[in-house]
């Protein structure tokens, strides 16, 4: 139940090899110049990340062996798991405007 957020070049919460140095899976913090803004820059989402593991009782994070060839993969699919439910969020907004909102008859 823990991750590393490492200086990195590659978008915020990139997963990145370093499992076997760190003792965890590790993500980009989304800064690569000055250790030192890695909290400012990534703070919001390790909130996220320990508000998920209090959450989903017994969450634990799946061993992730990362290499740059499966990183890429592993972000695409992140990046439209993302758009999916932005997706349904805005549907779920304008079925509520169109009087079509949850608990009302089609």
């Amino acid at each position: 139940r823990a991750r590393a957020y490492i200086q990195s070049q590659e978008p915020l919460d990139t997963p990145l090899a370093g499992r076997k140095e760190m003792g965890c899976n590790c993500f980009s913090a989304g800064e690569s110049g000055v250790v030192e803004l890695i909290m400012p820059t990534a703070y919001k989402s390790m909130l996220q990340f320990y508000q998920l593991v209090d959450e989903v009782k017994g969450y634990c994070e799946v061993p992730a062996e990362i290499d740059e060839e499966n990183a890429a993969a592993i972000q695409e699919a992140e990046e439209a798991l993302e758009l999916e439910d932005a997706e349904d969020a805005v549907g779920g907004q304008k079925d509520v405007e169109e009087g079509r909102g949850a608990g009302k008859e089609n």
